[in-house]
């Protein structure tokens, strides 16, 4: 049978289960069921699933045996958390196809070993996950569609934001002939630290391909990201990165902070007259590790042509200088003719 939730607030705590399987969810003695998985669907604002007891998880589960897997479709308005061994999984342990797991929500956060899976134990194929999210923040988490011993299952990742820290995105294959799957992210900004890895792997099947496109990709070195083959064909990586494209290197800075002051040498005593200048053409002095910028000459552009046409005598050079009786200095376009008087009577009306 399917299940259908709608809530404001969803809360899975200590063992507590949401299932659809045709697994027992408290007893791993009782053998499966002969029959299909049904399928769960989730309408919340939150929802939580957090394990305080170490031998029970928290789970909402589709999982199957041989006759097909249920699908989980989660629709939660603003935070999903899995904490602490909590999982969400559509899982296959038969035969069969495993069902696929549908995602959509605000903020995902994965910590302490918390999960989301379609992985298949059996000789089925994995099933698909597929996630829309603003924001995906992971921490010892994982997100998987690895198959024992057939292939893996598909992912899809349409996060604006994705943090992974020790956290593991996975369609792998460990020992089955079918390839690995595919594993899709559209994102603007990606950072992986700490041995997180983004792998699509298989051992003696191919490997599947990895297609990330964002703005900016930063992973530190311990960070794996790989679509190999131990014996098939290696999957193809490509990674679409508009801005940036390359590693990032966490470096622990040092215990004990220096005094810049200790690092300047003191030339100059302190009781004496010193002074440091920097002069140059005005506003802000170059930058000494920068290259030196071209400086430009003022040249005059303007077109003179059509008043020299309207004008016959043209534009003329001023040749001289004069101060009028009103105070004002006046260009001359001749030299005129002084007297020696009248130079110095000109010299002592400038001078004042």
């Amino acid at each position: 049978g399917n299940l259908e939730v709608n809530a404001g607030d969803l809360t899975i705590l200590d063992g507590a289960t949401i299932s659809a399987s045709n697994f027992s969810s408290t007893n791993n003695d009782i053998p499966p069921g002969a029959g299909k998985a049904g399928s769960i669907s989730i309408n919340a604002n939150n929802l939580e699933l957090d394990t305080h007891a170490e031998d029970v998880p928290s789970r909402i589960t589709a999982s199957t045996n041989n006759s097909g897997g249920g699908n989980i479709d989660l629709v939660i308005a603003e935070d999903i958390t899995i904490a602490n061994n909590s999982e969400i999984d559509a899982d296959t342990k038969g035969a069969s196809a495993g069902g696929n797991i549908e995602l959509r929500t605000n903020n995902l956060n994965l910590n302490s070993q918390g999960r989301i899976s379609v992985d298949s134990t059996g000789s089925g194929n994995a099933g698909n996950i597929k996630v829309w999210a603003d924001s995906f923040a992971g921490d010892n988490g994982s997100i998987s569609a690895t198959s024992a011993n057939s292939g893996g299952g598909d992912i899809e990742l349409a996060i604006d934001n994705i943090f992974l820290d020790r956290t593991q995105l996975s369609t792998s294959v460990e020992d089955g002939t079918g390839g690995g799957g595919n594993l899709t992210i559209d994102s603007n900004v990606i950072v992986g630290k700490n041995h997180s890895s983004i792998i699509a792997q298989a051992d003696r099947g191919d490997g599947g391909n990895i297609d990330i496109t964002t703005e900016i990709f930063l992973v530190t070195n311990d960070t794996l990201v790989d679509a190999s083959s131990q014996s098939g064909v290696d999957g193809a990586v490509d990674i679409n990165s508009v801005e940036t494209e390359g590693q990032i290197e966490i470096l622990n800075l040092p215990d004990n902070v220096i005094d810049p002051a200790a690092l300047i040498a003191s030339v100059c005593p302190k009781d004496g007259v010193n002074t440091l200048s920097t002069t140059g053409k005005g506003g802000l002095a170059e930058n000494p590790s920068q290259n030196l910028r071209s400086r430009s000459v003022w040249e005059d552009l303007r077109d003179f042509s059509s008043e020299k046409e309207s004008n016959s005598q043209g534009i003329i050079e001023a040749k001289a200088w004069n101060i009028s009786d009103r105070g004002t200095v006046e260009l001359l376009s001749h030299l005129p003719q002084a007297k020696t008087s009248d130079y110095w009577a000109l010299f002592n009306q400038c001078s004042k």
